[in-house]
Parts: C-alpha cells; sequence; structure tokens
C-alpha cells in the first residue's frame, strides 16, 4: 500500500473456531506499507512475515503491537513516525532489521526481543522513553547519530556482537542507563558519558584493568591517529565520574586507561612511558619498591669499586650520612605505623635523597668527584621512585 491513509487500524489475527483462541497468521508474501498514515491503533500480534516487508516513510498515530510476532526476513521500519505507544513483546527478528531516521514520539518497548541479524538505529529520534528489557542483540547493532530526548534503559541485555552507542546527542532529559548487562562489546566514540548513568555491569577486562572497546577497535575500526585522542577524552570523563562518586577503583582503572592512551601518542621514551615502568602509572608500588631496592643496591655496588679503585677516607662521610638518615627517620617511627608508616616513610627517604642533591657541600665533602656524581644520580633516582611509590600506597589505601 502506497500513499495511503487507513482510517482504522491494521489487526492481523484469526481465532479458532473450535477454541476460540488466536492463532498464528503467515504473511508468505511481503507486505508493504510505503509513506501510509494509520489512524487507530493496529496489532501484528502472533503473525508470521515470511517474506522482506515495509513500513518505511509511514505514520503510527495511534498504539502498534508486535507481541509474539515472527519476522523470518529482513523488516524496514525507515522513516516511519510512531507518534504513540509501541510495544515489541517476545518479538523475534531474524533477518536485517532496520529503523533508520525513525521516531518514536511516546514510550516503546523491547520487552524480551531477539535480534539474530543486523539492527540498524541510526539518525534515530527517541523522544519518548524507551525501554529494552532482557532484549538480546545476537549480531552488530548502529545507534549511531541518534538523539536522546528521555531515559533510554538497557536492561539484562544481551550484546552477542559490538553495539555502537557512539556520536549521540542528548537532548532535554535525555539520558541512558544500563544495568544488570555485560559491556564488553560496546562502543562509546564520541559520546558524552555525562549523560550515561552504569548500574551493575560488567567491563571489559584485560591484565585486570578496564578496557573500552573503542582501545581494542583502534587501527581495527576506528583509524588510530584519528581517534585516538577520542578514546582518551572517553577514559578521562569515565575516571571523573567514578572520582565524583568516590568510587576509587574503578576511577583508578580509568585513569590507567588515561595514560595508556597519552603514551601510545607519544613516541620514543617519554615520561609517560617511565612512569609505567617504575610504577605502573602509579598503580603498582611493589613495582616502584623494587627499583628503589635495585637502584640502591646497583649504586651502592658502584660507590664500592670507585672506593676500591680511587681509596680516600669515606669513614666519617659515612658516619654523617647515617646520623642524618637516623634522625629523618626516627620521628617517623614514633608516629605512623602500617601502610600510613611505609607511605611516610618513602616521602622521608625520598626528602633525604632530594636534600641530598640540594645541598651536595656538606654530603659530599669528603668524596671524589666520581663518587659526588653516583650519589647525586642515585639520589634523583631514589626521590622519584620513593615519591612514586608513596603516592600509590596513598592511591591504593585512600578508602
Amino acid at each position: 500500500m502506497n500513499l495511503c491513509h487507513i482510517r482504522g487500524g491494521i489487526k492481523c489475527y484469526k481465532h479458532d473456531v473450535k477454541t476460540g483462541l488466536r492463532t498464528i497468521v503467515k504473511f508468505k508474501k511481503g507486505i508493504v506499507f510505503f509513506q501510509t498514515i494509520i489512524d487507530s491503533n493496529s496489532s501484528f500480534d502472533f503473525v508470521t512475515f515470511l517474506n522482506s516487508s515495509s513500513f518505511e516513510g509511514s505514520t503510527f498515530k495511534d498504539q502498534v503491537y508486535f507481541r509474539h510476532t515472527n519476522l523470518r526476513n529482513i523488516i524496514c521500519f525507515n522513516k516511519t513516525v510512531f507518534n504513540s505507544k509501541i510495544l515489541f513483546y517476545e518479538t523475534r527478528f531474524h533477518q536485517p532489521s532496520y529503523f533508520e531516521d525513525s521516531s518514536f514520539l511516546d514510550n516503546t518497548f523491547f520487552d524480551n526481543v531477539t535480534f539474530n541479524d543486523l539492527v540498524r538505529f541510526n539518525n534515530v529520534k527517541f523522544k519518548g522513553g524507551i525501554d529494552f528489557y532482557k532484549t538480546k542483540f545476537r549480531n552488530t547493532t548502529y545507534f549511531t547519530t541518534a538523539e536522546i530526548y528521555k531515559k533510554v534503559k538497557f536492561e539484562e541485555v544481551t550484546f552477542s556482537d559490538i553495539i555502537y552507542l557512539i556520536l549521540l546527542t542528548f537532548k532535554e532529559e535525555g539520558q541512558i542507563i544500563i544495568s544488570d548487562t555485560k559491556i564488553d562489546s560496546c562502543s562509546f566514540l564520541s559520546t558524552d558519558f555525562k549523560y550515561i548513568e552504569f548500574i551493575n555491569v560488567e567491563w571489559l577486562m584485560r591484565n585486570k584493568k578496564i578496557h573500552l572497546l573503542d582501545e581494542i577497535l583502534l587501527g581495527k575500526y576506528y583509524d588510530k591517529q584519528k581517534y585516538i585522542k577520542y578514546v582518551e577524552i572517553l577514559y578521562r570523563q569515565l575516571k571523573s565520574k567514578y572520582l565524583d562518586k568516590k568510587d576509587y577503583n574503578l576511577a583508578d582503572d580509568f585513569l590507567h586507561g588515561e595514560y595508556r592512551m597519552k603514551l601510545k601518542q607519544k613516541k620514543g621514551p617519554s615520561w609517560e612511558w617511565l612512569y609505567k615502568v617504575t610504577s605502573d602509572f602509579g598503580m603498582n608500588w611493589w613495582k616502584s619498591l623494587l627499583f628503589i631496592g635495585i637502584f640502591i643496591i646497583f649504586f651502592s655496588i658502584l660507590t664500592w669499586l670507585e672506593m676500591i679503585i680511587i681509596p680516600t677516607s669515606n669513614e666519617s662521610l659515612l658516619l654523617v650520612e647515617y646520623d642524618q638518615l637516623e634522625n629523618k627517620y626516627i620521628s617517623v617511627y614514633s608516629n605512623f605505623v602500617g601502610i600510613k608508616f611505609i607511605s611516610d616513610f618513602l616521602l622521608s627517604l625520598g626528602y633525604h635523597s632530594l636534600n641530598s642533591l640540594l645541598v651536595p657541600q656538606k654530603i659530599f665533602l669528603n668524596n671524589s668527584l666520581i663518587t659526588s656524581i653516583i650519589s647525586r644520580i642515585e639520589n634523583i633516582i631514589v626521590v622519584t621512585l620513593s615519591l612514586l611509590s608513596a603516592f600509590a600506597i596513598r592511591r591504593k589505601f585512600r578508602h
């Protein structure tokens, strides 16, 4: 039916003569309602579409029901306007489904719906509330450049393939709520996380850290040079979101992701590279402690070798250094215990090394030039590693 105006509704059902119950209606050939206006409520309950069908450009002015509907072939709702409530209940889409450039002006429900093939909601206007409850997306799904005016909920939804929630625009009361859902296959590129709420979701994990799918897709589906900065922004937004909620574990994971993106944008050795190697971006305090021990042993051996090669009287120097170190830490021993003690001990160690570096004439008075140089290098490294380890400890146990 092309360019038609149906004053009534469309109701496709028949009853069993014996039982009086509604039975399944099958359309063996495809049906087409092109730019058709349907005034009253319509029902396609218990209908099976065996061939491709289309409602492209049509307008449903009243409620529409697709309950227990079986769509075995392609279905097209492109540029369709739904003015009233729509209910898809236990509907099965077996082939690609198209809702591109459509408008949902009232509440829409996808309850226990299964999409077995490609789904496209590109450029859709969700002006009413949308509920996807226990809906299964078994193939690639696109919500690209959709406009969100009210709440769009994904509750207990299954995503078996990539779902593109990208380039979304939020207007008026627009918001997305994703709850009780595994979101390891969701892409959010260029979408503002300020308008997305995550409740009891399961993130994509790699090496015990949360990764956004967008990071994985860099170089595969997304141009790395062009979009890596956008992925960094996503991590930064999520970090801020969870810091505001005082969920420091998740915030740290997203901070780690932000630094990973910064590191991937650098060419050659950089501060981010050093930060990762020595403390895993400030997340691994044991790593910093290990490096402190390694460097102290290494430079002690260098100093010992230098003293053998160039004998000097260093006894008074060692006593001075020992006394200064003991005095620096004695107040720490008496005031702090446990994890806080360790972090403050490291801060004191860093302070001592920094003081040795900034006031070399007091420490290196009797040293040879080589010993002084070795000690200065050691102090620079110890200062850096001590601070990194101390701050990592405070981050780990701040809550």
